[in-house]
């Protein structure tokens, strides 16, 4: 669907945005999501390279995230409900890797943050979602409906059938309870004032966990809040990392932080490069583990 980039960033300006590091998904600010600006200078952000993302929950919106990557057929799941709980007339985009849709809907009467819906179909409303004329690996993201005859997004009201699903998706699963083994046992301190993009940057698991993190496994998410706990400044990224999180809460997520500083147990290289070599796999120091060197 064609639509200008000067319409485009008209629309975004009318949303609560923030800026995205070039070729990530990773919002560019201190608290996240929660840092969306409503009438943004996203022209000058485009200009100096940054991808955009919509602040959700801000912007009186959420997101029906299908993915179709690897065995996920999220569209065949996504098919199927509409032909239950009615199609959605709204806004959607495919995303530049290919693999994954968004169809972004008005929030009016949806009472939850995150959470999974069916395999492959996620509704998300804490955090962001990236959007064109946002681009990955030089492939941008392409708006594939729910643009009105003036070139204003539409975003469309769910059904009270759709409403009832998403409402009651959280609490489809009981918590899970785990147990991290083959941690390093140090007490958690003071590491100064950390550059936790380069931190990031070099580890390819945290990596994975915040570019993956509205469809990773629970222990690996709870292994990414455990390393970074080690550092008491560390609360905001944690939060950060956490916002896609289906199961994310602030409550929750502050118990584990404070449950792993209390306990003294902390992930390290040596427990992550074992358990998630598949993840790992390329970095020097997790080869070097790997193989017992």
């Amino acid at each position: 669907m064609l639509i200008s980039l000067e319409q485009q960033i008209f629309n975004l300006q009318q949303l609560y945005t923030v800026p995205v590091y070039p070729n990530q998904k990773r919002p560019a600010t201190k608290h996240g999501y929660k840092d969306g600006k409503l009438n943004a200078d996203i022209r000058s952000w485009l200009n100096k390279g940054y991808n955009i993302g919509i602040s959700l929950s801000l912007s009186g919106l959420g997101c029906l995230d299908i993915d179709m990557h690897g065995k996920s057929d999220g569209l065949a799941v996504f098919k199927s409900l509409c032909k239950k709980l009615g199609i959605i007339d709204t806004y959607a985009e495919q995303t530049a890797t290919g693999n994954g849709l968004h169809y972004v809907v008005n929030d009016e009467g949806i009472t939850v943050g995150n959470c999974e819906i069916a395999p492959g179909v996620e509704f998300k409303r804490n955090g962001i979602i990236v959007c064109s004329p946002s681009q990955i690996n030089n492939v941008q993201y392409k708006i594939i409906g729910g643009v009105n005859s003036d070139g204003t997004y539409n975003f469309g009201k769910v059904s009270p059938d759709w409403l009832v699903v998403i409402n009651n998706a959280s609490k489809t699963k009981p918590k899970k309870t785990y147990k991290v083994t083959n941690k390093q046992e140090y007490k958690a301190r003071n590491f100064g004032n950390l550059d936790y993009n380069k931190i990031f940057q070099s580890c390819k698991f945290l990596m994975h966990t915040k570019i993956n993190s509205s469809i990773i496994s629970e222990p690996e998410w709870f292994t990414a809040v455990n390393m970074l706990a080690v550092d008491i400044n560390s609360d905001a990224v944690i939060h950060w990392l956490s916002e896609d999180y289906p199961k994310y809460s602030f409550d929750e997520t502050k118990k584990k932080i404070l449950a792993s500083r209390n306990n003294g147990l902390f992930c390290g290289c040596n427990y992550v490069a074992r358990t998630y070599y598949h993840i790992c796999q390329g970095c020097p120091r997790a080869e070097r583990i790997k193989g017992g060197k």
